[in-house]
């Protein structure tokens, strides 16, 4: 072999070792690193009805589950790592519930929001008379029955929504004054 080609086939060689480090590097450590908090959602039945549960990994790799408890009092974060509950946020006990009169027409629902909230459960009283259907929206857009977006609650459905205090929800229903009932977790 020449001493031009040898040299070449030496840098050649430095150059295929160096990137198959960097990539072994990258696979091990530079994932970890480059984590970002991820936002999913778990139903406790499919999501066919129900309760979903909003499911995160944070940057730590920490599983975190938002609201287990429901709206009662229990509620709060659950934070799972390695296999431990802890409970970093819990509803303090004078955590407002409330009801809001929702009819045809869009209502921001609860009618005031409580400072420092951090999720609304949002559910469809089985008190209404009949069977109403209620339709909620949080994205500053009228909600409207129909094929239109939007979390539609039979009577006795609930859904959570992990909003501050600045953010509105809007609901509307398919009958006048059908009961709303809403926990504001503080």
């Amino acid at each position: 072999m020449r001493p031009t080609m040898k040299k070449s086939a030496i840098v050649l060689l430095q150059a295929i070792t160096a990137l198959v480090l960097f990539t072994l590097y990258d696979a091990c450590v530079g994932a970890a690193f480059a984590q970002n908090a991820v936002l999913m959602y778990a139903s406790t039945d499919g999501g066919t009805k129900g309760i979903n549960l909003p499911v995160r990994v944070d940057a730590l790799g920490q599983l975190i589950i938002s609201n287990p408890g429901g709206g009662g009092g229990g509620g709060g974060t659950v934070v799972i790592d390695g296999g431990l509950q802890t409970y970093p946020v819990t509803c303090a006990a004078a955590s407002p519930h409330k009801y809001t009169s929702v009819g045809t027409a869009s209502t921001i629902t609860p009618a005031t929001a409580a400072a420092g909230r951090l999720f609304t459960r949002v559910c469809n009283s089985l008190e209404a008379s009949g069977s109403p259907l209620v339709k909620c929206r949080t994205d500053s857009v009228a909600p409207a029955l129909g094929a239109t977006p939007g979390e539609v609650l039979a009577p006795g459905d609930c859904v959570t929504y992990t909003l501050p205090a600045a953010a509105n929800i809007l609901c509307i229903a398919s009958a006048a004054a059908t009961p709303v009932s809403t926990f504001e977790c503080q």
